[in-house]
């Protein structure tokens, strides 16, 4: 069968579903969307003859797009090779700092059952918003791989090929491969330079995207709460609307986010509270969470109040959009700077954290005896990283 015919079978089939299920669970909404999406785009793929290597669920596309802005970047040589030299401190750095994290982050799981690492997977749609997460992982493997190309490229080291990896329609890596061979002889500095520059790339678009967060959120919003979604179905539907701007629930003022959700905590289910908005005063009785029946819940997403001249000109949506973008992105990026830091070793893969471990080790240790500690030492913080996601401990009557 062709993609498109796939497509209208898949459609077909889990709308029948849902209809004799009813409401859809989260997990059922997401496999669906990322199977509609998984077969919109292999039918660009070939439509558009693009290259790429299809894996089952896993695609590999290649492309020679970006190889002319890496080597017009790379042009400014003395730049990237100054700038070099912090780069590698930051590589060094981050990656001692991510294995004593992993270590005693263990310890404290192992000795006390305190969980200091939680971890938790990246995956849109499920555990963070799909869009969001999609804009947020785009930026992140962009400005990763690109930060390798133009400091390999800086370093005389040839790149070879350029791509994009995907789970279902999920972006979980991108490549900029450099010739091993010549990465392997050239120095030690070189090599360190290259294999730290796309987390250093990364943290680097954190902290800008972090700034000019807190600079575009004093320019569009004021001291205030504001409605911006109203969840279906929810004890809030027929009564509050978007675009409200809360001032108490209850007896307690609300005049920013935090004292929202300070009030919002104490709620409990069947509890009748009233609202004041600038509308006027609301009365509603609260529903139990889904995830935890011992809280009240109202059905409300919640952001800082615009400014009025900013919702008048721009509206409520489009300013959120590019704040909760800037908000992804800057997470995203600090978050996998540094856990690509992390000397981890997954047999057919390895963090530059690792490549980082194995060229300290060299400076203490004859190369191919580096090569294997360093190998030992990132399966051992692999280990570290499933038992914390695992927390065999902590798991009640184990």
């Amino acid at each position: 069968m062709k993609n498109w015919q796939w497509f209208v079978l898949v459609a077909v089939l889990s709308t029948l579903w849902l209809t004799l299920r009813g409401e859809p669970t989260r997990l059922e909404s997401f496999i669906i969307s990322v199977a509609l999406l998984w077969f919109v785009l292999l039918e660009v793929m070939e439509k558009s003859r693009t290259r790429y290597d299809r894996h089952g669920i896993f695609l590999v596309i290649r492309t020679e797009r970006g190889r002319e802005l890496i080597h017009s970047l790379a042009a400014h040589r003395r730049l990237w090779l100054g700038a070099g030299n912090l780069i590698a401190l930051v590589g060094i750095a981050g990656t001692l700092m991510m294995a004593g994290l992993l270590l005693l982050g263990f310890y404290f799981l192992a000795a006390k059952s305190v969980d200091l690492l939680q971890p938790k997977p990246v995956v849109p749609g499920y555990t963070i918003p799909f869009w969001y997460g999609i804009i947020g992982l785009i930026t992140v493997l962009v400005v990763h791989e690109l930060a390798h190309g133009v400091v390999a490229t800086a370093e005389r080291i040839r790149v070879k090929s350029l791509g994009i990896a995907l789970l279902g329609v999920i972006p979980i890596g991108a490549f900029v491969e450099p010739d091993e061979q010549q990465l392997r002889r050239s120095t030690w500095l070189a090599q360190l330079r290259v294999y730290s520059a796309g987390s250093f790339a990364n943290l680097l678009v954190a902290l800008l995207a972090t700034l000019a967060l807190g600079f575009y959120a004093s320019a569009i919003y004021e001291q205030g709460v504001q409605v911006v979604e109203v969840v279906e179905g929810s004890p809030a539907a027929q009564v509050l609307e978007r675009g409200m701007v809360i001032k108490s629930i209850g007896n307690r003022a609300v005049s920013t986010a935090s004292d929202f959700y300070e009030a919002v905590a104490t709620l409990k289910p069947g509890e009748r509270i009233s609202i004041q908005t600038d509308r006027g005063t609301y009365e509603l009785v609260t529903a139990a969470r889904k995830d935890d029946p011992e809280r009240g819940f109202i059905g409300i997403r919640i952001s800082p109040k615009l400014k009025d001249q900013v919702q008048r000109y721009f509206g409520l949506a489009l300013p959120l959009v590019i704040y909760y973008s800037l908000y992804w992105i800057a997470l995203l990026n600090e978050a996998i700077g540094w856990i690509n830091l992390a000397p981890l070793h997954l047999g057919i893969a390895a963090t530059d954290g690792h490549h980082v471990l194995r060229l300290i080790l060299e400076k203490l240790l004859p190369a191919r005896s580096a090569g294997s500690v360093a190998t030992y030492v990132s399966t051992l913080m692999v280990l570290i990283l499933l038992v914390s996601i695992v927390k065999p401990g902590m798991v009640p009557g184990g």
